[in-house]
């Protein structure tokens, strides 16, 4: 959670040119933090149940935290851009239409009586509500372990799933290469004859920052989500 405070002052100064809130918002944002991060570990605390009421405070305490750069009018999903506050992240219509198509769905296992796919739902939503804040750190543990390959990649304009967060993640991450991810190298890739990207990489973990892009890498930069779903199908390393 501290890398959305980074984000929005440190992160949008080199991306920028100036920060997305002010040194004041940036300070209230910090002492928001505590709030919010100790919701989060009473959220996963083993000894409570599952739907416990410490996850929906999480929700209110981290929102609050979140609400500094969320009220601005940057997108969420791209700081370059302007937010109106309607449809986030609304696909492009080519996407809904492409999953309207009968044959697609039958390609997908949807039931004949199914609605039509949706981009968002509340009520999918209300059931989401404990989940929200609910670690996944053990089940990648497993999967790494269990010597599945795991990429996690994130465009450096995003705010929400941004790419600081997500890097500070995996460099925390327990399992046994922990120490060889922690202590890997950055290495920058090129596509199309472009910079396009950071990678680092060790043993079956990987990680990949992408320049220029948001949230919806495949929209802002095309050719780099196809090299990095090729590369990772493939087992090979972006970099040279």
């Amino acid at each position: 959670m501290p890398s959305y405070a980074t984000l929005a002052y440190d992160w949008c100064k080199v991306r920028l040119g100036v920060p997305c809130i002010t040194a004041a918002q940036h300070a209230a944002m910090r002492a928001e933090l505590r709030a919010c991060q100790a919701a989060i570990a009473g959220c996963n605390d083993a000894q409570q149940p599952f739907e416990n009421d410490m996850c929906l405070q999480a929700g209110a305490r981290c929102e609050r935290y979140l609400s500094y750069y969320l009220n601005t009018s940057r997108s969420p999903h791209n700081i370059r851009g302007a937010w109106d506050g309607s449809a986030r992240g609304a696909p492009p219509e080519a996407v809904t239409a492409f999953l309207a198509r009968p044959a697609v769905r039958a390609a997908l296992g949807v039931a004949a009586g199914a609605p039509p796919w949706a981009a968002s739902s509340a009520a999918v939503r209300r059931r989401f509500a404990y989940d929200a804040y609910k670690t996944v750190n053990a089940t990648v543990a497993r999967l790494l372990e269990g010597g599945l390959r795991v990429w996690v990649y994130a465009g450096d304009l995003d705010y929400m799933g941004n790419w600081v967060g997500a890097k500070a993640w995996l460099r925390a991450l327990q399992w046994p290469g922990a120490a060889g991810f922690a202590a890997a190298p950055d290495t920058e890739f090129v596509v199309d004859g472009r910079w396009a990207g950071r990678e680092r990489t060790y043993g079956n973990l990987t990680f990949v920052q992408v320049y220029e892009a948001g949230h919806a890498v495949p929209t802002d930069a095309p050719a780099v989500a196809l090299q990095i779903i090729e590369h990772f199908m493939d087992g090979a390393s972006l970099s040279p």
